[in-house]
């Protein structure tokens, strides 16, 4: 090859190649990435537009139930009426010795009260207990000082079968109406 042609193709065709597309290749590098940077914040900006739209759509559905919210804290918190009956009348089986008194049930129910239509359509709770007269008066008045609410509808006593303990044992239902309002 000719020392001219060599230089020709060197100077004017490879260096200049070289030299203008070196930065030309980093450019379009650096665009596309840019694009593709554009493109992906683009979809996240989109995405976060519809939660946004979820969002307000949720609001607007839970305005309705905000004067409940009180009402479910309670409910959830195990503070509602159901939890503070079994927990105080646990506590004051807690008291004594399972030879003195044992709860065999504690059942909630819903329906009108036994007592009377004065008192409507309520939440009422039937125990039932094994023990001995003292320990059952004394755990009797510990729940319902606990649960001013409790109005007894029912109470049945009876000698127990089998005794639990050393002592003549009972056996005892309670029927309470819970008065709500």
């Amino acid at each position: 090859m000719n020392r001219y042609l060599q230089s020709i193709l060197v100077f004017d065709l490879a260096l200049p190649a070289l030299l203008l597309g070196l930065p030309g290749a980093v450019l379009l590098i650096a665009f596309l990435s840019f694009q593709d940077l554009v493109a992906t914040r683009t979809a996240e900006y989109e995405d976060h537009q519809d939660r946004e739209g979820q969002v307000a759509v949720l609001r607007i559905q839970m305005k309705a139930l905000e004067p409940k919210v009180p009402l479910l804290k309670a409910i959830l918190s195990g503070t509602d009426v159901d939890a503070r009956l079994d927990q105080a009348t646990l506590a004051a089986a807690e008291k004594f010795s399972v030879d003195e008194i044992e709860r065999t049930l504690c059942d909630f129910q819903s329906g009108p009260s036994a007592i009377g239509a004065g008192y409507g359509d309520g939440r009422r709770v039937q125990l039932k207990f094994v023990s001995r007269w003292e320990p059952l008066n004394a755990a009797a008045l510990a729940w319902e000082a606990a649960n001013p609410n409790l109005v007894l509808e029912t109470l049945s006593i009876s000698k127990a079968s089998s005794g639990t303990g050393t002592g003549p044992s009972l056996e005892s239902a309670f029927s309470y109406f819970i008065i709500t309002e």
